[in-house]
């Protein structure tokens, strides 16, 4: 029985991703309220954007800003959303 083998680098640079898909999903930075479900569609959206950005042959340097952006709108829309 082979020990299976160790990639300690595997997930090297998905900090923003989750970051990302957490801000996108409704989780507030500013309360630290989340949901869940909330999340995982957050999740379903930054790797549905990133696998998109990513078939259309786009360099990374514009699928990080473009995930970026999502994260500002998903920012205003929770400050508004706090507003209210």
């Amino acid at each position: 029985h082979d020990a299976l083998p160790i990639y300690p680098t595997a997930g090297l640079g998905l900090e923003f991703d989750a970051i990302a898909a957490a801000a996108v999903g409704g989780t507030s930075f500013e309360r630290g309220n989340g949901w869940l479900p909330g999340t995982a569609l957050g999740v379903l959206a930054v790797g549905v954007l990133r696998n998109g950005l990513n078939l259309l042959a786009l360099p990374s340097s514009i699928q990080v800003a473009s995930v970026g952006a999502l994260v500002i709108l998903a920012l205003f829309f929770d400050g508004l959303r706090s507003r209210s």
